[in-house]
């Protein structure tokens, strides 16, 4: 490349940077004045504007400890149903959650275990039920995946 030819990349290139940070500030606002803002404001409050009560974006730190307690409990019970095969399991913790009409903490795994050594894995889904009063596991359920 000749110099005329890098020279016109890199102003191409800081023209268009220029351009992108322009951009982002009147995208932002950074360029109206506190009037226009205030209008802007007006119209899409309107007249009668509702106060909102702002929700928590995530449960309490209390319910997401006991939600891990729950885990825990839900796993040693899962341990100790199963004992006599080989087991692999993991936690669903997405769809484990707490249902607060119920007051239950619902936690999902799926598990593979094995009867025999040449024997095919078996998939399962277990669900465990533990309450929030007392931590203690009120339903564990179990069914295969075929």
């Amino acid at each position: 490349m000749q110099f005329k030819d890098i020279l016109m990349v890199a102003g191409g290139a800081a023209l268009l940077i220029q351009a992108s940070v322009l951009g982002t500030l009147y995208a932002s606002g950074f360029f109206t004045t506190a009037a226009e803002t205030a209008a802007q404001t007006e119209k899409v409050v309107g007249v009668a504007s509702i106060p909102l009560t702002p929700q928590p974006l995530f449960p309490s730190s209390q319910s997401l400890h006991s939600l891990s307690q729950a885990m825990y409990l839900c796993e040693d019970q899962l341990k100790s149903s199963d004992s006599q095969h080989p087991l692999s399991y993991q936690i669903h913790n997405v769809a484990s959650r707490y249902l607060e009409q119920e007051g239950v903490y619902r936690i999902f795994f799926e598990t593979q275990s094995t009867s025999r050594v040449d024997a095919p894995m078996r998939t399962a889904e277990v669900m465990c039920e533990v309450s929030a009063n007392n931590m203690i596991v009120e339903r564990f359920r179990s069914w295969e995946v075929k």
